[in-house]
Parts: C-alpha cells; sequence; structure tokens
C-alpha cells in the first residue's frame, strides 16, 4: 500500500467506472443488470415470493421463467463490466468499499426503524443491533474482489497471449464446467457426497462466490485484452446467439423441474450463465449511443438500487397479481421495476448529496495507508 494525496471523490459511483469517460451503452447495460436483479428478487420464492404461487404451466409460470432465465446473469454481467474497465487500472482506494458498507448499514438500520415504527412494534435491541451488520453479500463480495483486483490484472498482464487463452479455458472448467455438473449430478442422484465439488468441500455455492467473482472479472480483463477482435463480430449474429442461449437455460431448468430436480440451470456459476453475460455485454458494446448524461447519471445509482430493493421487494405484493393473469404481472412487474429505479434513483442524489461533505472531509484527512498500487507488465 501506498499513501498519497487525498481526491475528493463520488463516493458513492460503480466502483469499476474510468476516468477517461463513461460508455452510455455499457452504462445503460449496467443499469439494466440493476433492473434484472429487481426481477430475479421479484420472483425470489423468499423475497417476492411470485414463482412460489404461480400456477406450474401456466402462461405466467411461461413468462416468470422466461424472464428469469433472462436475467439470471445479472450479477455475473456487473462483475464482468468491472473485469473489463478496471483491467488497466492498478490503484485502489480503500474509501470506497468502506463506504459502501457504510451504506449497507444506514440503509439496514434505517429499514428496521421505518417497518418497527409502521408495524407499530415495540423497539428490540438486539434487532437494533443487528442491524448494524453490513449483510449483503453482493457488497461483501464486490468489496473483497475490488481490494484483491489488482493482484487479479498483474497476473494476467503477466501472461503470453496463449497463456491467458490457456488460462481463462482452465479456469472455466474448474470453476464452472466442474461445479456445474457437480450440481446437476447431486439434483439428481438427491444427495451430497463430500469433495465431489472443487470449490468448497460440500458445495459449489451455486456460484454464489468469490470463485465466480474472479473468474468473471478475470473473463472482462480477457475481453478487454482483446477489444480489437470485436470489429469482427455482427450485432445480429451475438443476438442470435443470445436468443439461443436463453432458451438452452429455460429447456435445462424446465427439463429440470418437470421431473422434480434441484436444478444446476440457474446457478451463477453455470457455463450458459456466463456466456449469457458475455453474449450480453458485447451485444451492447455494438450499440452506438455516444454520450448520454442522463443515462451516465441514472447508472451510478446501481448500487443504490441493489441495496434498497431488497428492504421493499417483499412488500410489492407480487403473489397477488400472478394469481391474476400473465398480463397483470407483467404490467405490475414492469411498474414495480420502474418504481424502485427511480426511487433508487432519488435516493442516491439525496444521500450523496448529504453524504459527500463528510466523505469529502475524510478524503482529505486519510492520506495514510489509504491507497493499494499493484503495478505488473502491461501488454
Amino acid at each position: 500500500m501506498e499513501s498519497g494525496g487525498a481526491n475528493s471523490i463520488d463516493w458513492i459511483k460503480d466502483m469499476s467506472n474510468v476516468k477517461q469517460g463513461r460508455e452510455s451503452n455499457v452504462e445503460l447495460l449496467r443499469i439494466l443488470a440493476a433492473a434484472g436483479v429487481v426481477v430475479l428478487h421479484y420472483n425470489n420464492k423468499d423475497m417476492g415470493g411470485a414463482l412460489a404461487v404461480v400456477q406450474p404451466g401456466s402462461r405466467t409460470d411461461l413468462l416468470l421463467n422466461l424472464l428469469e432465465c433472462f436475467f439470471i446473469c445479472a450479477v455475473n454481467l456487473f462483475v464482468l463490466i468491472t473485469g473489463f474497465y478496471m483491467y488497466r487500472n492498478p490503484k485502489r482506494d480503500l474509501l470506497k468499499p468502506l463506504s459502501l458498507f457504510w451504506q449497507v448499514i444506514l440503509f439496514s438500520v434505517g429499514a428496521y426503524l421505518i417497518t418497527a415504527a409502521v408495524n407499530g412494534e415495540s423497539f428490540s435491541g438486539p434487532r437494533f443491533l443487528n442491524s448494524f451488520l453490513p449483510t449483503n453479500w453482493f457488497v461483501t463480495l464486490y468489496a473483497v474482489l475490488y481490494i484483491i483486483s489488482p493482484f487479479l490484472n498483474a497476473s494476467f498482464q503477466n501472461l503470453s497471449e496463449k497463456g491467458r487463452q490457456r488460462g481463462i479455458l482452465i479456469l472455466l472448467v474448474i470453476f464452472s464446467l466442474w461445479p456445474t455438473l457437480a450440481d446437476e449430478y447431486m439434483g439428481w442422484r438427491h444427495f451430497t457426497p463430500p469433495g465431489i465439488q472443487p470449490i468448497s468441500m460440500l458445495s459449489t455455492e451455486a456460484g454464489y462466490s468469490i470463485v465466480n467473482f474472479c473468474l468473471l472479472y478475470l473473463l472482462g480483463c480477457f475481453l478487454r485484452v482483446n477489444v480489437a477482435k470485436e470489429k469482427n463480430l455482427k450485432i445480429g449474429w451475438l443476438g442470435l446467439a443470445l436468443v439461443i442461449n436463453v432458451l438452452l437455460i429455460f429447456a435445462w431448468t424446465q427439463f429440470d423441474a418437470k421431473h422434480g430436480i434441484s436444478s444446476a440451470g440457474w446457478d451463477y456459476c453455470n457455463p450458459l450463465i456466463i456466456s449469457e453475460a458475455v453474449l450480453l455485454f458485447l451485444f451492447f458494446r455494438k450499440i452506438n449511443l455516444g454520450v448520454r448524461p442522463w443515462i451516465n447519471e441514472f447508472s451510478k445509482a446501481a448500487f443504490t438500487v441493489y441495496i434498497f430493493h431488497e428492504h421493499v421487494i417483499r412488500y410489492v405484493q407480487a403473489q397477488k397479481y400472478v394469481q391474476i393473469s400473465a398480463r397483470a404481472t407483467l404490467i405490475h412487474l414492469f411498474l414495480v421495476v420502474v418504481g424502485i429505479l427511480l426511487a433508487s434513483f432519488i435516493i442516491y442524489e439525496i444521500y450523496n448529496f448529504l453524504m459527500k461533505p463528510l466523505m469529502n472531509f475524510i478524503s482529505k484527512r486519510w492520506r495514510r495507508w489509504r491507497f493499494l498500487v499493484v503495478n505488473g507488465i502491461v501488454k
């Protein structure tokens, strides 16, 4: 680590932003990824609950499962974008992940106090103290990735072109194909033999792991190194490949569901989920939007969407609408997603306005042991 001069930072911005300008096509994709997470949690049986009550085989069931298959790559996509834009950046500011944890804590405390007041609950000291724990798996893993990513950059930069290709292939086989096949095997056999997975002794974590985050980050780095080859890709073929990819995920998960299997089709480490993220990223890279300030500004609230929506998605009454019709469900889901995105942006602007002076104050006074710089050989 090195000490360095303090910078006035827009501390809540996505940490994968780069100084040389924000490409609006990718920023739009970042907004889509945030919206996708809302869709996934709208469906989630333990959150929005839509898939918990939908009639199997109905049009609504078909709609929700197709949306699940399309947006299931949202988290992978966000990490992939990070790798693409941070590959050339050897410097990390430790204030940024700490500021994200601070935001998680404030949202958690605020959610507890508001919920208790609305429901007329008596104050609970233990629950209030628990709300100070920054319990958000995505933010935790992303913060860890942010800190270790310059070491990943340096290692990747020091490989030859063939070494990068072989390395990515090996990583995909070990940390994507192998764990997915292991999960699918266990789903069909209905038991979990210890030691069959390459991630941990008992579980692959379905891709909810720092291993998968590192894999997606390095894939982003790989795409950045090979960015010149994008010109050979046609947007039409990318779109067709994306549609086929989504339909393969749909066929896989529907087949397993028909047989009562706990499917690995929606594992974040699934090769099809990873390839879907890559195809969607390359597809949007082909869309020339130029610089659209409103898109770039709106995309800054992406992290706020991730943190805020978890506190409200349980109250959107998804289960009520999925039992009406597919049309009612689609309209309700659209309104929920748009409402959460707009609310998150407003919260982001207010929060940034109130907290930026404090963070600038800390930034100016915290100089020692704040910056991490790891230099590799850039090829």
